[in-house]
């Protein structure tokens, strides 16, 4: 394995050097030195002033102003105040509107803190919700614990989170090891062995290239990391030294932020290295936040792969459409991000496990909260691991409390100027949308044979067999090879080569086969199919797609 600096000497990472818990604590306390203790007015979300005297109290912390991302932290308010509108209009909780209390964070761990000790001491919150920065939550389970407030961290990625092990905290969104993970268990499926990183000297940059790393080098996978100097705008030197390595790289993987990672990715292209039927172009995490700009930018970029945090549109149930027509609504932003499903649901999850609970009582918000089994916007949540079944020697401890179906997917484009909803998710299995890994340079990739707008067909599903009916055809699946109706009720029922809840369901269809396959659907023929659906009979509409 090399490191390979091609402008200038490495610069390593201040954290790295100090060690995992020392660098927190080092971060953490630097904070709170940095920062003066601000005292910020929290923003209420009341209930109808003639309820005011009995409701049902919630707090939720969010980055309003800067330094925190603040970006990230409006997106999630907008996802809360949906939630509170949503939960209020079906009756509130307990028999009482909820009231949530916001308090503005600006990513700072200290005020992360104080904003505990005022839910917990002046406001009477019961529960607490969101959140975006992990340093700041790594503050607030200590006062969680201090307090025994139940808290849902909706958006703080660091393992710590959960390892500790508190009783009163849980979280929804991915794990930071996780994350790191995804990338590299990606190319292992893909049975590569031989794979360049590249990267440049920022810290970010250089922690990033480190994890990776090490997770390459755990599954025995050899890389060459190359690093530039951040605003490296020529990048031909680079690409000449990767091009002379024997053998090529299977893959790149692109670390680089920023027009630094468009500029790579596209003089990459242009000098036929990658994307390229030998190498796999794995482009920056800009290609799925920014797809606008990754095409102005990327313009030959087509097949690359990228990793994306949350669910396309192809994984949407009935709940994510409801909530992401109502954001777009309130916002006037073509799409949702993930972080604001992780907020709306945060809120959902805690409101769901007051109402059984049947109480206020922190001990019996968190029992609820434990056993939660429900449908929110990112799919089901409910938790493995807690005081009922401690984390196994062999799970990772941050799996306590922790919900373990998060979406951290590898996507690929394979058509020019597509969004990531249009994207194939190539990785993982579960979540994948065009039955392959990856779709080889140069092919038309899945294609769209059929379009079925069906408002009054239906699907019918047996103990034995599923017809599809349309019209006057029909396709029969003889042998569904994978069902994944992403968390809705029946899901324990489906078993292999059955569709469960037999019924008739509305949907609309959409066909597609690989590029090769017979370039017309018959009616009568039979398929190996995978099918996804949200069951919405009362409005008619069910999405279903069939991989030919």
């Amino acid at each position: 394995m090399k490191r390979l600096r091609l402008v200038q000497s490495n610069q390593w990472r201040r954290a790295l050097q100090l060690g995992g818990a020392v660098a927190l604590a080092t971060l953490l306390l630097l904070a709170a030195l940095s920062w003066a203790k601000v005292n910020k007015a929290p923003t209420v979300l009341a209930a109808p002033a003639n309820q005011a005297s009995s409701v049902i109290t919630i707090g939720a912390t969010l980055p309003l102003t800067e330094p925190g991302s603040v970006g990230g932290g409006e997106a999630m308010k907008v996802a809360l105040e949906i939630a509170v509108d949503e939960i209020n209009a079906g009756g509130g909780v307990l028999g009482k509107p909820i009231q949530l209390i916001i308090s503005d964070t600006a990513g700072t761990p200290q005020l992360g803190a104080e904003a505990m000790d005022y839910f917990a001491n002046q406001a009477g919150v019961v529960g607490v919700v969101g959140e975006y920065h992990s340093e700041v939550a790594m503050s607030m389970t200590v006062k969680a614990r201090e307090h025994h407030l139940p808290v849902i961290f909706a958006e703080t990625w660091l393992d710590d989170i959960t390892a500790l092990g508190y009783a009163e905290v849980f979280r929804i969104a991915p794990v930071a090891s996780e994350v790191v993970e995804v990338p590299a268990n990606y190319v292992e499926e893909l049975e590569f062995d031989n794979v360049v990183i590249m990267t440049d000297d920022s810290d970010n940059g250089q922690s990033q290239a480190a994890g990776l790393e090490s997770a390459l080098t755990a599954k025995g996978i050899s890389w060459q990391t190359f690093t530039a100097t951040v605003g490296t705008t020529d990048f031909t030197s680079v690409i000449s030294n990767i091009q002379a390595l024997s053998p090529q790289p299977q893959a790149i993987f692109t670390l680089l932020s920023g027009v630094d990672a468009y500029n790579f990715e596209q003089q990459s292209a242009e000098a036929g290295l990658s994307p390229s039927a030998d190498t796999v172009c794995i482009a920056s995490q800009n290609t799925g936040w920014d797809p606008e700009g990754f095409w102005q930018n990327v313009p030959d970029g087509n097949y690359c792969v990228f990793r994306y945090m949350g669910p396309v549109q192809a994984h949407y149930n009935s709940r994510t459409l409801a909530f992401a027509t109502e954001y777009i609504s309130r916002t006037g932003k073509s799409s949702v991000e993930f972080y604001a499903m992780e907020a709306y649901d945060s809120l959902i999850i805690m409101a769901d496990a007051i109402s059984r609970a049947g109480s206020t009582d922190p001990d019996a918000i968190i029992a609820a909260i434990e056993t939660t089994d429900l449908v929110g916007a990112q799919g089901r949540y409910y938790f493995p691991y807690g005081s009922s079944n401690p984390v196994p020697g062999d799970v990772p401890v941050y799996m306590w409390h922790q919900w373990p179906d998060p979406y951290i997917l590898m996507l690929q484009y394979f058509e020019v100027g597509q969004t990531p909803d249009d994207a194939a998710v190539v990785y993982p299995e579960k979540y994948r949308t065009h039955g392959l890994n990856l779709i080889p340079y140069g092919s038309t990739g899945p294609q769209t044979v059929s379009t079925i707008d069906s408002s009054g067909g239906t699907l019918t599903s047996s103990s034995s067999s599923t017809t599809i009916t349309f019209g006057q055809d029909v396709l029969t699946a003889s042998t569904i090879i994978t069902y994944t109706p992403f968390a809705f009720p029946f899901v324990a029922n489906c078993v292999s080569d059955t569709l469960a809840s037999p019924g008739n369901h509305y949907f609309r269809l959409t066909a597609t086969y690989d590029t090769g396959q017979p370039a017309q659907p018959a009616a009568n023929m039979s398929y190996s199919v995978v099918v996804t659906y949200t069951d919405e009979e009362s409005s008619g509409v069910v999405e279903d797609s069939i991989a030919l």
